[in-house]
């Protein structure tokens, strides 16, 4: 392109203006470019003038920057102390889940997002536009076992849950906790997962409410 072509015009200016320590980045797509491809160190690629070669490394810095979010995920979630079972059940070798890319209806993915991601210290759950929460340090208030009512207890332990265990979870292996209920492998399971935990939380707030 020719110098005198108002873009490269502009383009100049702007690579000038980045160079002002009081330049703001805002108004400045050059130095944004640049802040964005730091971490992958391919912001000296924006010095280069040939188009053709520029167009040709694009999918390599894609690559490169797609990785670099993937790391930087794990490194978030390591050291987050709120994703607890999510931590527990987590395998890097499988980084895409599956169950996000199922054909479900969004009311099952929903709730097994919201298990997955839940802490040991809040347990926010959402089913027919209401949240239910559920304080898992205090001791269960359904029943008179005198247990935290964490996901443990309500997945396997709290007696007034008993038919809906018998009919939804039989096939779990409760001695592979968290991973047998978190990370179901098949749409048949999560469905089983969803129809228990909604007939759960249903008779919980009936109990609560009597």
């Amino acid at each position: 392109m020719e110098s005198t072509r108002y873009p490269k015009i502009c383009l100049k200016r702007l690579k000038e203006a980045a160079c002002n320590n009081n330049n703001n980045i805002k108004y400045n797509w050059y130095l944004q470019l640049v802040q964005l491809l730091k971490p992958i160190e391919q912001h000296h690629l924006l010095d280069t003038e040939d188009s053709t070669a520029l167009k040709k490394v694009i999918p390599s810095i894609l690559d490169k920057y797609n990785n670099y979010l993937r790391n930087k995920d794990l490194e978030k979630l390591h050291q987050s102390n709120f994703s607890y079972y999510y931590k527990l059940i987590f395998n890097s070798a499988e980084l895409e889940q599956n169950y996000l890319l199922s054909d479900l209806q969004i009311c099952y993915v929903r709730l097994l997002a919201q298990l997955r991601t839940s802490s040991k210290y809040h347990i926010k759950l959402t089913y027919n536009s209401i949240l239910y929460t559920i304080d898992p340090l205090s001791n269960c208030i359904i029943c008179n076992s005198n247990c935290p009512e964490d996901l443990y207890h309500i997945m396997f332990i709290c007696p007034p849950y008993t038919p809906f265990r018998t009919q939804y979870l039989q096939n779990i292996n409760q001695s592979d906790w968290p991973k047998s209920v978190l990370s179901p492998g098949s749409t048949s399971e999560i469905k089983n997962l969803f129809y228990y935990v909604t007939s759960v939380l249903k008779l919980r707030a009936f109990i609560l409410s009597q």
